[in-house]
């Protein structure tokens, strides 16, 4: 059966490899695995293009039916991309070795060779060398590039400091549905002569160079590849909206959840993250800063209501970043009803500052519909 489906293989890379020697192996003793093991390097053997470089064509030392090193696997060290260790964890599937035999050339080319790293990283996607930004010490505190191994997983985008096994980890970006990439630019290029990737995520942004645009984009469509396969993240806000609409119906659990959650009340301290969730590489535009910054500051604007005689200048305020940053409405929204939760004084002119500037808000702009219903 290995024979055939060898025999198949080789038909379809238009090739014709004798299978003498597949039968010798193969009848050479009894036990499956043992047999398994000593056709492997024969079928290698039979093929120039995997390093057997034999004078008898197509057959290599083995078809010849000559003693030689590769025909022992104990000296095997790597078999163009199957190692000795590979092959023995093999062996423990004997009975399911047909579907490990043989590679074909379109599989075999997605079989890649570099230093060390690979075996270690199983989750791999993309890996390769890049050049970043850094910061040097007090007496040169410009930025200027430096080479790093970048490995890009499912979850993150690591860099070391070089390639081998022994290579220390020097940072890590989590990849969240918030993280963004934006593409190289030709400004850049010319200013500095290389094309820039850059990846924003929630503490740190990577900006990473590369000589070759194709390089660059290839980089670039592995990252939002990761991005988008990730679920959309949620705020702790967010998933307690959830929990109120579910039980709207219950009283009591509703108590309890306003209770056992200071988030959803009032708060004379300030917040450090916006409520809702906001892309890291969100830009407000017209001098404005990100959008999870602006959301953060608008925060801190209400709370001033609580302090000023005469409130309407800054209300004017909070109404024109919402009118010129409109992905702002649902915060402001849920700022204000998180500030009239619960309140120390209830009806106080204070809390009245904050119903007043939700009466405008609702006058003026519209809710997304999950805001509304919360």
């Amino acid at each position: 059966v290995m024979g055939k489906q060898a025999e198949q293989t080789a038909r379809s890379r238009h090739e014709k490899i004798p299978f003498a020697f597949c039968k010798r192996a193969l009848g050479a003793s009894t036990n499956p695995a043992q047999s398994f093991l000593s056709f492997l390097p024969c079928f290698y053997c039979a093929d120039p293009s995997y390093g057997c470089r034999s004078p008898a064509a197509y057959g290599g030392c083995c078809a010849a039916g000559k003693a030689s090193p590769c025909c022992d696997v104990t000296t095997v060290k790597r078999a163009r991309g199957w190692p000795v260790k590979k092959l023995k964890n093999h062996l423990n599937y004997a009975g399911k070795a047909m579907r490990s035999l043989p590679v074909t050339e379109e599989t075999y080319s997605l079989i890649t060779e570099n230093c060390g790293r690979m075996q270690h990283e199983p989750d791999a996607i993309l890996k390769g060398w890049l050049q970043r930004e850094v910061r040097g010490g007090i007496k040169k505190p410009w930025l200027r590039p430096r080479k790093y191994w970048f490995v890009l997983t499912e979850d993150s985008l690591d860099y070391y400091s070089g390639c081998e096994e022994t290579a220390q980890r020097l940072g890590s970006l989590v990849l969240t549905s918030l993280c963004s990439v934006l593409w190289p630019d030709k400004q850049t290029y010319k200013e500095t002569g290389y094309w820039a990737v850059t990846v924003f995520g929630r503490k740190h942004c990577y900006r990473l160079y590369t000589e070759h645009l194709n390089e660059a984009v290839h980089w670039v469509c592995a990252l939002q590849k990761v991005i988008i396969s990730k679920a959309p993240l949620q705020t702790p806000t967010q998933l307690l909206m959830h929990d109120i609409e579910e039980n709207h119906n219950s009283p009591e659990i509703l108590d309890q959840i306003y209770h056992n959650n200071p988030i959803l009340r009032y708060t004379a301290g300030p917040i450090y993250a916006p409520l809702l969730p906001f892309p890291y590489a969100a830009q407000g535009g017209q001098g404005y800063a990100g959008l999870c910054d602006e959301a953060v500051k608008l925060f801190h604007s209400l709370q001033q209501l609580e302090e000023l005689q005469d409130p309407i200048l800054l209300m004017q305020g909070v109404l024109q970043t919402c009118h010129d940053l409109p992905a702002l409405v649902d915060e402001i929204f849920c700022q204000l009803v998180k500030q009239t939760t619960e309140p120390p004084i209830p009806g106080a002119p204070t809390d009245l500052c904050y119903w007043q500037l939700l009466v405008c808000m609702s006058y003026t702009f519209i809710p997304s519909v999950p805001i509304l219903c919360y």
